[in-house]
């Protein structure tokens, strides 16, 4: 019971909290709990954005409940391969990312504890999918989510599924059906005050508006996204909007703010190694510098 109100602490009281009572707890080399007690570590060092150390003791807890433990009946070996997943993702190492997601995915006992990790696996590769353009596969899963009313999903995870739908469908140029799938989840997120799910909602409409030439819908829509800058957790996510509105600045002609804003989103992408983001705004800045006759500034981009 103690390691259980830990991993609630973890994510709701506070990692330095849940860090001072797993200190507290004396386990034997041969304990059962070790391998849960290992993967406790794990979250806390992921949390504290310790990625070698998170990685380390998320290893550990696969190789103790493989070999030692035996008592994988908790989706211990689940969860340590979808946290490395996470780790893996946000450092841009996408294809390796996918593949410990599958392992977790493999591993996923149904119809015992932490239900809601088959949701969230499956969800993180179609994202991790898009990312990389494999746009059918990503949306393959997104149905697949959607078709299965049996997987618990948190409102955060939903909104995420939301708004991961309405990117591909903007892809597949049906802008409409994205609009209409980007409102829903806004509903979802702004009830719950999930800010970084808004912004991204609210940028992925303002693409939208833009793709259809409704320029000032899309700039209300950008605009508001940055509004909740300061709120967001997750920087990179800034990236994509800045994107889009120097996008939106060049089919207006305005060159000079078109500059500007991208250049923000490269200063951003840079600061914070969002390969993905990064690459996808050197090109648009590029573009831009095409615009503007810049040749040698487009080609270094």
């Amino acid at each position: 019971m103690l390691l259980k109100t830990i991993e609630h602490d973890i994510h709701l009281v506070g990692v330095n909290e849940a860090w001072k009572e797993l200190n507290s707890i004396q386990l034997e080399p041969d304990d059962p709990l070790l391998g849960e007690y290992y993967f406790l570590l794990g979250q806390i060092y992921e949390a504290k954005q310790n990625w070698c150390k998170a990685q380390e003791f998320y290893e550990k807890a696969i190789w103790y409940i493989d070999n030692i433990s035996l008592l994988n009946n908790s989706n211990i070996i689940s969860g340590c391969y979808y946290g490395l997943g996470r780790i893996l993702g946000k450092q841009s190492k996408l294809i390796q990312a996918i593949a410990i997601l599958k392992k977790g995915e493999k591993y996923f006992i149904e119809g015992t504890e932490r239900s809601y990790l088959k949701y969230n696996i499956l969800l993180s590769q179609a994202i991790f999918l898009e990312k990389l353009n494999q746009n059918e596969e990503a949306f393959r899963i997104t149905d697949e989510l959607i078709d299965c009313k049996s997987l618990v999903a948190s409102t955060e995870a939903k909104t995420n599924l939301e708004q991961l739908q309405a990117t591909l469908l903007n892809k597949f140029g049906f802008y409409e059906q994205s609009i209409r799938i980007s409102e829903e989840g806004m509903i979802l997120a702004r009830l719950d005050k999930l800010y970084d799910r808004t912004f991204e909602l609210w940028t992925t409409r303002g693409e939208s508006y833009r793709k259809k030439k409704e320029f000032i819908n899309a700039k209300q829509c950008l605009k508001t996204a940055l509004k909740l800058k300061q709120k967001i957790r997750y920087v990179p996510l800034t990236i994509s909007t800045y994107t889009q509105l120097g996008l939106l600045y060049l089919e207006l002609n305005n060159n000079q703010k078109a500059k500007t804003t991208l250049e923000q989103a490269v200063g951003i992408g840079k600061e914070t190694k969002d390969k993905p983001h990064l690459v996808n705004a050197l090109i648009v800045l590029g573009d831009c510098y095409l615009q503007k006759e810049q040749y040698t500034q487009a080609k270094k981009q």
